[in-house]
């Protein structure tokens, strides 16, 4: 065999890095998302990637339920603040009530974890869709106690979430 025989293709290190992402087949849409959040909310992205990463695998086990929608709830509730409480004594991401949901905490478990409050929220979410004679404004609004303008709030921020993803899929598809 001859060298010519050899056919070598030349991967650029932009390449390289995004076959990292191919066992994540939502790695562009996580990336795109991430980075509007660790910018809205002024956080580092490490951060707000780990919040995105708990967000699609728990949206992943709960029907119905998409990581945006965990994301923007998790927006509304606590501007990406896992340490912030309330004097309802709401706690964590999603401001979860131990003594209301004391079915979904395990025991020693704080909902001050990140992977805890999300896990717990998506869990609220889902039975609350579950429930809800009119879908998702219904599950929203039990969730919220009735917040004003809540219900409105996390659909459209989940829509924004959606489209910065589904843009950054977009483009990378078509480049």
């Amino acid at each position: 065999m001859k060298v010519e025989d050899f056919q070598v293709d030349v991967v650029a290190p932009t390449e390289i890095m995004a076959s990292s992402d191919l066992e994540d087949e939502h790695g562009v849409r996580k990336e795109a998302i991430t980075s509007y959040l660790a910018a809205k909310f002024n956080k580092d992205e490490e951060t707000v990637r780990e919040y995105v990463d708990l967000a699609w695998g728990e949206a992943e086990k709960h029907e119905g339920v998409s990581p945006e929608l965990i994301l923007a709830v998790v927006q509304k509730e606590s501007g990406l603040r896992a340490g912030i409480k309330n004097k309802y004594g709401a706690q964590g991401l999603m401001q979860v009530v131990a003594r209301w949901h004391p079915d979904k905490l395990h025991r020693r478990e704080s909902l001050f974890d990140p992977s805890v409050n999300i896990r717990v929220g998506a869990e609220i979410l889902q039975e609350y869709l579950t429930k809800a004679k009119n879908g998702l404004p219904g599950a929203l609004k039990k969730y919220s106690g009735n917040s004003r303008g809540y219900v409105e709030s996390i659909i459209r921020e989940t829509k924004r979430l959606a489209t910065i993803g589904n843009k950054a899929q977009d483009d990378q598809d078509e480049g």
